[in-house]
């Protein structure tokens, strides 16, 4: 990962707290779009670094990764996504599939 990235800076900072709080995902969602909402690659990049963040051998990084792509995912990355929902980290395999969830459900809203 290129630590010198925005998208970087914001997955170290931004993430590492419990999915399973409605109101941390909305917080973050609307932190994600604040910065789309300045620079529109912004979004494109926080996806390529947290996909880097899944493949870390720390379970946190793994974490940054998911939580992030529960919100800047696309439908392509439900295969990694499912992927991890075996994880031997309990914490990984549960935000894998509240990760799973979440992209589901939104791209069903989306047609």
């Amino acid at each position: 990962m290129d630590r010198s990235t925005e998208a970087y800076i914001f997955l170290k900072r931004r993430s590492g707290r419990e999915m399973d709080r409605p109101f941390w995902m909305r917080l973050y969602r609307e932190s994600v779009q604040v910065r789309a909402d300045a620079r529109p690659d912004f979004v494109e990049e926080l996806r390529r670094t947290a996909i880097e963040a899944t493949a870390s051998d720390d379970f946190v990084w793994i974490l940054k990764g998911i939580q992030a792509l529960a919100v800047v995912g696309q439908p392509d990355d439900l295969l990694l996504i499912h992927s991890l929902e075996g994880h031997a980290n309990e914490e990984v395999a549960r935000d894998a599939k509240t990760c799973a969830f979440e992209l589901a459900h939104r791209f069903r809203e989306s047609k």
